[in-house]
């Protein structure tokens, strides 16, 4: 990789970068190694190797679990609660509020869970499993899941069905997390169906099947999930169906998906599907790569909202603030 030119550019900015950076802790002068020696980019190095072994074998993958972990962020339903119990959700989640407001509204939103209702279970959940008002108790936060699941909370179903699916030995159970997955995917819950396609199709925790795959999919992608949309144009390429996987990229596209967008911009000059697969892929493992080396941001990421606005919902909580 290092003979190309753009790539000999980029690795001579990174390492130019890199001797600034431990000039502060050493004068003494370096030698820049060969691209190949440098262990910050080995796990590029074998991922070429692990797609370039997948082009051979003219195999399309499909594990993307980043996309899987953003399906699943993204799958946080908080706007659908009612206007009372977003309300209290906001104060609790708000770090620009006095502490004792905060806690007041998750004592709130938990009085109101223990009454039996699953609008403040599902929040109530959340604030176990996220913190920082509650202090995180997993098994609380599964607690209160699984109560608004059973009364049909659709978005707690998907939770319960996450947990239950995640690779905890403590709360790890496959069989049950999957038919979560397909109340909340009968539910109408596009992520869930999302997921059961992905796992139909990876054939790890149920047994592989292309048809249920293409049907989860297709449920999830025409409720507007781009992540599905991105699978299921995937699956066209493989399939042979260009004007379906057009279509499919152009929707995922729409919503920002970065991948469906590489697809639609080189769609002219595109030749083997498993090529083109291959290079977005490689592409989203370098970028998670220079992520994983870069530094945490100062500023917490949570949810954003206008300071005019949560002072709004503040003063309709607790009234005009002195």
């Amino acid at each position: 990789m290092e003979r190309f030119p753009a790539v000999d550019d980029c690795y001579q900015a990174w390492w130019e970068l890199q001797c600034q950076i431990e000039d502060f802790y050493s004068e003494k002068e370096r030698q820049r190694p060969p691209l190949s020696d440098q262990k910050e980019f080995r796990a590029i190095k074998n991922a070429i190797i692990q797609e370039a072994e997948n082009i051979r074998l003219g195999k399309v993958t499909f594990e993307d679990t980043s996309a899987e972990v953003m399906a699943g962020q993204d799958a946080t339903d908080i706007s659908s609660l009612p206007y009372d119990d977003w309300q209290l959700w906001m104060v609790a989640q708000d770090d620009t509020a006095p502490m004792a407001e905060r806690d007041d509204a998750a004592a709130q939103l938990i009085a109101e869970a223990k009454n039996g209702d699953p609008h403040a279970q599902y929040p109530t959940g959340r604030l176990y499993q996220d913190g920082p008002v509650l202090i995180p108790d997993a098994v609380e936060a599964f607690y209160w899941f699984e109560q608004a699941a059973r009364r049909g909370y659709t978005a707690a179903q998907y939770a319960v069905a996450q947990i239950l699916l995640s690779r905890d030995p403590e709360v790890h159970d496959s069989e049950l997390g999957i038919q979560w997955l397909e109340y909340a995917a009968r539910n109408n819950n596009d992520s869930a169906a999302y997921r059961l396609g992905k796992e139909y199709l990876k054939g790890q925790i149920v047994a592989k099947n292309t048809a249920k795959a293409v049907d989860f999919l297709t449920q999830s992608a025409e409720a507007g999930n781009q992540y599905a949309q991105y699978a299921l144009a995937k699956l066209c390429l493989e399939g042979h169906e260009p004007e379906q996987a057009h279509y499919w990229f152009a929707q995922s596209a729409a919503q920002g998906n970065e991948h469906a967008q590489f697809f639609l911009d080189r769609w002219d000059s595109m030749q083997a599907p498993s090529v083109m697969l291959a290079v977005t892929r490689l592409l989203h493992h370098m970028s998670r790569v220079f992520q994983e080396q870069a530094p945490t941001p100062s500023v917490p990421n949570g949810i954003q909202i206008d300071r005019k606005r949560l002072q709004q919902i503040r003063e309709n909580c607790y009234g005009p603030q002195a």
